[in-house]
C-alpha cells in the first residue's frame, strides 16, 4: 500500500488529526495475528483496561503500551485510562496485584511497540497515529458510531 493511500485511510479514521486535535483519535491501535481486526473503540480499549485478557479464540492479549517517560503516555493515558501516566502506572499495579492479569509490556518508542506487536501473536498496542511505518496488517480498524 503506498504511502498516499495509508495517509487516506488514517484521515478518513482519524478526522480529528489534520486539525491537530488532541483526543483519543490520535491514538493507533495495532494488533498481531488476532481473529478480529475490526472492532468499537470500547472494544479496543477493553484490552488496555483489564476487562479482557483473551482473544475469541482463546489466545491470550499481550498489552504493549508506552512507558511512562515516553511523551506518548500522556495521551495514552488520558485517553484510555482517564489519567496520568503515573495514575497508569498505579491501575496496572493494582490489576497486576490483584492477580487478574498479566504486566504490560512497557516500551520507549512508537517503533518498539509496532516492532514488538509484529514479532508476537496476539499482541495489542497503541502508537501515535502519525507513526511511521505499521504494517497494514497490524492496523486494527475502529468502527465509527
Amino acid at each position: 500500500m503506498n504511502k498516499i493511500s495509508l495517509w487516506a485511510i488514517l484521515l478518513m479514521l482519524f478526522p480529528n488529526m489534520a486539525r491537530g486535535e488532541s483526543n483519543s483519535e490520535e491514538l493507533l491501535f495495532i494488533a498481531n495475528s488476532v481473529p478480529q481486526q475490526t472492532m468499537s473503540l470500547q472494544s479496543a480499549k477493553d484490552f488496555f483496561l483489564g476487562k479482557r485478557t483473551l482473544w475469541p479464540n482463546g489466545n491470550a492479549v499481550k498489552i504493549v503500551i508506552p512507558g511512562r517517560k515516553y511523551p506518548f503516555a500522556e495521551v495514552v493515558a488520558r485517553s484510555i485510562y482517564n489519567t496520568s501516566p503515573n495514575g497508569m502506572k498505579k491501575f496496572w499495579l493494582s490489576l497486576v496485584f490483584q492477580g487478574r492479569v498479566k504486566p504490560p509490556i512497557l516500551l520507549k518508542s512508537a517503533k518498539a511497540i509496532i516492532e514488538f506487536v509484529a514479532e508476537h501473536e496476539g499482541a495489542i498496542g497503541v502508537v501515535p497515529a502519525n507513526s511511521e511505518n505499521i504494517p497494514s496488517e497490524l492496523i486494527l480498524r475502529i468502527q465509527k458510531k
